[in-house]
């Protein structure tokens, strides 16, 4: 796993500064905004808006003229409503600040609920729109339905939640011909596309979702595959031990009774049987009797198990040089005394 990780750690580094900056490009997209500061308390009446190049492309020198909105309420065109406009229409965006007054009837005071919208042209016809972070309107003496109110709230937690920059590209006039030979063009707005990609990517890459959603998608899949490929080698590490371990076990279990098979059988020879010459178990009789014509069995030192002979089959041997007859089991014999 360790060594997975090393290997690969290289492309993933480059993989996050990608993405990084992909990220980061949305909000360098043509200008920020500088005053009023995101948390910022203003009052009714005058004020200063202030911006200055964001630093990415299009840059300020790339936007000819714009429209600054005052908006209150969410991210949504659905939970937010532009109840001001800031300054003139079509304003020179490299002024770089305007001057207006806050009508106090317009809204009513709602923290973080209000931020600035700027809808700019560039020099090639495409559209820019930024947003400012949110601030404070104090002494408004309005009201504000409930829609974007609620739309306020949920986002005022953060000053900095707002919608992301946005670059729209306009389309080509397009000729249409009437029967009455008469013609129109009329430039068409494309729906929000996403910001500027960096250069060497072509227009087909870039993705259909937010820098940020993407960004989160692709860091998930990562962290998935890296899981995926963790559980799936120790799932084998504990398949092989297991196997390994039901092996020696069973090798063991043969081996011990391949030793008891060895040293426990019996061997006959003739009509005795013999057994093996120490017991398995290490433990030997300590008992001993006399060999006599009345008893039907007896002990021996050897094995664990004692083997049994019928007693019809038995023959006792006596102990001394007398080369006489032997006796079966059960009878007395006399024997025969030459001093007699």
């Amino acid at each position: 796993m360790i060594a997975f990780m090393y290997a690969t750690s290289i492309p993933f580094t480059h993989l996050f500064l990608f993405l990084f900056l992909l990220v980061s490009n949305a909000s360098s997209l043509g200008i920020d905004f500088t005053v009023p500061a995101g948390g910022a308390t203003w009052p009714a009446g005058p004020i200063t808006v202030k911006w200055q190049d964001a630093g990415g492309y299009p840059d300020e020198s790339d936007l000819v003229a714009y429209t600054l909105e005052l908006v209150v309420g969410g991210n949504s065109l659905s939970n937010s409503e532009v109840i001001q406009t800031i300054g003139k229409p079509n304003g020179t965006v490299t002024d770089g600040s305007v001057q207006d007054e806050i009508a106090a009837d317009i809204s009513q005071s709602i923290q973080n609920g209000f931020y600035l919208k700027m809808t700019s042209n560039t020099t090639t016809g495409d559209q820019v729109i930024n947003y400012s972070q949110r601030f404070t309107l104090i002494n408004m003496n309005g009201t504000t339905e409930s829609t974007y109110l609620e739309g306020a709230n949920e986002a005022s937690g953060d000053f900095s939640n707002v919608p992301e920059a946005q670059y729209n590209v306009v389309q080509s006039p397009v000729s249409t011909i009437t029967p009455s030979a008469t013609s129109a063009s009329t430039p068409t707005v494309t729906a929000t596309a996403p910001p500027i990609v960096p250069a060497g990517q072509s227009e087909d890459d870039r993705p259909g979702m937010s820098n940020g959603e993407m960004a989160g998608l692709v860091t998930g899949g990562v962290l998935a595959l890296i899981g995926f490929v963790s559980l799936f080698i120790w799932i084998a590490f504990f398949w092989r031990r297991m196997r390994r371990t039901q092996d020696e076990r069973r090798h063991d279990q043969e081996a011990e009774e391949a030793i008891v098979h060895k040293h426990i059988t019996p061997t006959f020879i003739g009509h005795k049987a013999e057994l093996a010459a120490h017991r398995t178990s290490g433990l030997h009789s300590t008992q001993t009797r006399e060999l006599s014509p009345q008893t039907e069995r007896f002990e021996m030192n050897g094995l664990d198990k004692i083997a049994e002979v019928p007693a019809s089959s038995i023959v006792h041997e006596l102990e001394g040089n007398w080369t006489g007859w032997e006796a079966s089991s059960g009878r007395k014999s006399k024997a025969y005394d030459p001093t007699l």
